[in-house]
């Protein structure tokens, strides 16, 4: 199929300037050219698409979401693996249409989320590409145990959980290296997982090719991730010098999540979410913002997740995350730069997602206004392609989905 996108303004993700009436020229799924109009060869029989008050974009990458939180606050009973395989299939079809076209799922004891992604790349379900990490990894009654992650103590019993979530086909392994706010009995500045059991973790992901990634919030367990190999840093939250010297040493990534704090906080109470978890999570926000930005202008690499996949925080609920980099400091590019060309390199799959070149797949985003002025325009997604499919876009808003994900946990009572 050959398909023509024009529009006012094309950001590539690159690094150069933005490309003004210019277009992309998409056959069988994947990019043929990317210029100006003036110099873009139009295949005999392509359907041309014109925007000529728009932007176009490399779809985002969110790289730290839980597609089954669907229920998390909602239900205080455990959820059916069934329903939740639903619930979170639904969702995922929102984010694409929100402009997400590709996902990194860290940590959910639901083995549905194989399936999942099994079935988006199959074309059973609509979604963004599904990657997984399956079960996390945490200690016995560590962050996480109640949904995330699996319990295991010793470093042997490591090793064995991370090899049976890359039997299971997991792309990356999910340590927690530290407490959290949405787990009882815990806090966010307790140790967990300690370096040896950490290492043999790391190791099984990266004899197999995969990436290893560590919840670690203070620099103490930060700093303990990384002497274990992890290859990137999920939020970071307290960290401190000693954190971003080790991050820079070791060329680790850091995916900050600083809207998750906000969501529990704003929208968290009206779906049941613990008082425990909202009152940590209102502990956790002085200073956050300043720590990323801190990190920032040291060098830190900065990919893009958002902690979303619950109704208070919606898969393809970018913009609130994307406006709190921007408040740390990142100019609304650099934003962009860390969902798409950064968080590509952060997956593993920079040599087919996150810039629009000629030969990777054609995941696209059209949004009205232009984004690199305003970050606010991904709000309101006009169009999505993922390998060249098109979706209309369509804009998500925490809890709006509410009475149907209760509906669908409670049909039965």
């Amino acid at each position: 199929m050959l398909q023509v996108f024009r529009a006012a303004r094309v950001w590539d993700a690159t690094g150069g300037s933005m490309l003004h009436d210019a277009a992309v020229v998409v056959e069988e799924g994947r990019i043929s050219q990317v210029g100006p109009w003036s110099r873009i060869t139009v295949p005999e029989q392509a359907e041309v698409r014109h925007f000529p008050e728009h932007t176009l974009l490399p779809g985002l990458i969110d790289c730290h979401v839980h597609v089954t939180g669907q229920s998390y606050g909602v239900s205080p009973l455990p959820v059916p693996e069934a329903k939740m395989a639903l619930l979170a299939a639904h969702a995922l079809g929102r984010a694409l249409r929100a402009g997400v076209t590709t996902l990194r799922d860290l940590g959910s004891t639901f083995q549905c989320v194989f399936a999942l992604k099994d079935a988006i790349a199959g074309g059973i379900i609509e979604g963004p590409r599904l990657l997984v990490a399956g079960a996390g990894i945490c200690m016995t009654g560590g962050h996480g145990y109640n949904g995330l992650a699996i319990q295991a103590d010793g470093a042997d019993a490591c090793r064995r959980l991370a090899r049976e979530q890359l039997r299971q086909g997991a792309d990356v392994i999910k340590l927690m290296a530290s407490g959290g706010a949405a787990t009882p009995r815990e806090l966010p500045h307790e140790s967990q997982l300690t370096v040896e059991e950490m290492r043999a973790a790391v190791e099984e992901a990266h004899k197999a090719g995969r990436p290893a990634t560590a919840h670690a919030l203070p620099t103490h367990s930060i700093v303990e991730a990384i002497e274990a190999g992890v290859d990137s840093i999920e939020h970071g939250t307290l960290l401190d010098d000693a954190a971003i010297e080790a991050m820079l040493k070791h060329d680790v990534t850091l995916v900050p999540t600083l809207s998750i704090a906000d969501r529990m906080i704003s929208h968290g109470a009206a779906v049941g979410l613990p008082s425990y978890t909202v009152d940590k999570a209102r502990a956790l926000l002085p200073g956050r913002v300043e720590r990323v930005a801190q990190a920032y202008r040291a060098g830190v690499r900065i990919a893009f997740g958002t902690d979303a996949g619950a109704p208070f925080h919606p898969l393809g609920d970018v913009v609130h995350e994307m406006l709190l980099l921007h408040e740390a400091g990142l100019t609304p590019e650099q934003v962009l730069i860390s969902a798409t060309r950064t968080a590509a390199a952060a997956i593993r799959r920079q040599s087919e997602l996150g810039t629009l070149e000629p030969g990777k797949i054609a995941d696209l985003l059209v949004v009205r206004g232009n984004p690199l002025l305003d970050l606010r325009a991904l709000a309101d997604p006009v169009l999505v392609a993922k390998a060249g499919q098109i979706v209309e876009g369509a804009a998500v808003e925490p809890n709006a989905y509410l009475e149907q994900i209760k509906a669908t946990l409670y049909a039965h009572i």
